[in-house]
């Protein structure tokens, strides 16, 4: 087996602990003595799993937000750091990120929303729906550029429209 393979093998087996509790508990008679520790046993392991789930989960939005670049309106390098911490919401994480057509004139626009600011941008090359993923690896050749200033969330005032 591949060394990958091994460095795998503590993940997956955190992962399975909370399926092996849960049939233990099923198995196991509602007086039973051991049935209490068993289930906090059980929810322990589901916190574990998640508290792992969301680490992976923030190092490769880190790994992938590093290799981001974004030139300016006027064409000038920005200095937005896509792998940073935000002022006061922590790690900066992308949240959605998808085509978008302005209205009269069907422009193509990729938006990025991050949990502190959206950033439109637009691009010469017309992409694939995988090509947003090519976007954020490291052989990546493509050059965006914004569309306009990022929109930080702190500033949006939302309004319902009846």
């Amino acid at each position: 087996m591949p060394l990958s393979s091994f460095l795998l093998k503590p993940m997956q087996r955190i992962t399975r602990y909370p399926l092996h509790i849960k049939s233990i508990l099923e198995c196991t008679a509602e007086g039973h003595p051991d049935r209490g520790p068993l289930k906090e046993a059980l929810e322990r392991a589901e916190e574990l799993c998640q508290q792992v789930n969301e680490g992976v989960r923030d190092t490769e939005n880190l790994d992938r937000l590093s290799g981001f670049k974004i030139t300016s309106c006027d064409g000038a390098a920005e200095n937005i750091v896509f792998n940073s911490i935000t002022n006061c919401l922590g790690p900066r994480k992308l949240l959605h990120s998808g085509k978008i057509y302005k209205v009269k004139s069907n422009k193509e626009l990729w938006a990025f929303l991050f949990n502190d600011f959206l950033l439109l941008t637009h691009s010469g090359k017309q992409f694939t729906s995988s090509g947003i993923d090519k976007l954020f690896s490291t052989e990546n050749n493509t050059h965006l550029k914004m569309y306009k200033p990022p929109i930080m969330l702190n500033e949006v005032l939302v309004k319902k429209v009846k």
